[in-house]
């Protein structure tokens, strides 16, 4: 599996499992910190994105003329 086919298979679980978990889940706090499940959650949605640009920007800039 590439990069790229992980970062999206994230992408589509982390998606998946906010659609499934009700509102208040994702708003708990995890063990006293700061941080929401819901925002990490969002953390692991974003750098999954990133992956995926990151992987776009280096094709296009080994294959200029693609």
């Amino acid at each position: 599996m590439s990069e790229l086919e992980a970062a999206r298979a994230i992408l589509e679980d982390v998606r998946i499992i906010i659609e499934c978990l009700p509102v208040k889940a994702l708003t708990l706090q995890v063990q006293d910190a700061e941080y929401s499940f819901g925002t990490l959650l969002d953390n692991i949605e974003e750098a999954a994105e990133r992956i995926i640009d990151l992987n776009y920007d280096e094709d296009n800039r080994l294959n200029p003329h693609k």
